[in-house]
């Protein structure tokens, strides 16, 4: 049912849900959608009038309207046989080759001179009028088109030598980028051989037994000291703590630290020697530790501050390892 109201009363009825009256028309629906509120069914109903067909399925097909041909009407001068009448053959227009040459105006000359007296011959002849309606028409275009083919000749070996030169600017842009692109894969492969290079010379150089690691006394730690002052046997240490690994400063500190020292060890060091501790900064294995985590690929950036304040860390967390921070708890 259809209210008979305008606008703004027909919003306020469907809003108040107003029940019809007898004045309400009829129609057939169908509902597509429901909502909530009046709002949110009237944003939804663009989308509806452009997704949802509405044409009624038992309506019959809408037929293609008749179109109605216009008559013909003839003029005074012609009639309904002369509309009828074939037109004429064209006449036979003679295709001149061209010739590639550097004297082109002199080629054309006399055919363009024949032309004109065909041209001549052919208005001094009587013609009827259906001639002069269709024969003329088919000379002057003939004259047109053999007077403008050097020009289109002209213009299409521009247009080629043009399209060559793109075609040429775009081959040599694209090899070009191509050698870029392998350079700079040639930077990376010889950058690739130095790293294995480099690892190869790592793994081929003397190290050390590990048998003595990790320190668990300072007369052990006095013994390496004296031990690290030759350079072959300091070299030997770094190779050794290099293959300890790690893929950040601190994972590479923290693997080289359990390895050269025990967890007793390190209660009784810290780094720079007070409340009765001994002074880690004062070693000789601060040197080998930072070459060492240099030697590694992926922390050969680091820098001394990074690796001392790892190594800090680590010398402080040693009280709370092997179950020391459960035994505070519990005193």
């Amino acid at each position: 049912m259809w209210p008979p109201y305008k606008y703004e009363d027909r919003v306020k009825a469907i809003k108040s849900m107003v029940k019809p009256g007898p004045s309400w028309t009829p129609f057939k629906i169908r509902i597509i959608l429901t909502r909530e509120t009046y709002e949110e069914a009237r944003q939804k109903l663009p989308e509806a009038e452009i997704n949802t067909d509405l044409t009624d399925v038992d309506s019959p097909p809408v037929r293609r309207k008749r179109q109605i041909k216009r008559a013909r009407f003839f003029d005074d001068s012609e009639t309904e046989d002369e509309a009828n009448f074939p037109l004429p053959a064209a006449p036979e227009v003679q295709i001149i080759p061209i010739r590639e040459s550097t004297s082109r105006a002199g080629n054309y000359s006399q055919p363009l001179a024949r032309e004109e007296a065909e041209t001549m011959n052919w208005r001094q002849k009587p013609m009827s009028s259906n001639q002069r309606r269709t024969s003329t028409p088919v000379k002057q275009t003939s004259v047109t088109s053999r007077n403008r083919t050097p020009h289109r000749h002209g213009e299409a070996e521009v247009l080629s030598s043009s399209s060559h030169t793109d075609f040429s600017e775009a081959w040599i842009r694209k090899i070009l980028a191509n050698q870029e692109m392998i350079k700079e894969q040639m930077g990376t492969l010889v950058k690739l051989v130095y790293d294995l290079k480099k690892l190869s010379t790592t793994e081929d150089s003397p190290t050390l037994n590990t048998d003595c690691f990790p320190l668990s006394s300072f007369q052990q730690l006095q013994v390496i000291e004296g031990q690290l002052q030759q350079e072959d046997y300091k070299t030997a240490v770094i190779n050794t703590l290099a293959l300890r690994g790690g893929t950040t400063v601190k994972e590479s500190v923290w693997r080289i630290l359990s390895f050269l020292l025990s967890n007793d060890m390190a209660r009784q060091i810290n780094w720079r020697g007070i409340n009765g501790k001994a002074a880690f900064k004062d070693t000789s294995l601060k040197p080998v530790i930072n070459a060492a985590v240099r030697r590694n690929r992926l922390t050969a950036t680091a820098t001394d501050q990074e690796i001392e304040h790892w190594t800090k860390r680590w010398l402080q967390l040693a009280a709370d390892r092997d179950g020391g921070r459960r035994a505070r708890q519990k005193n």
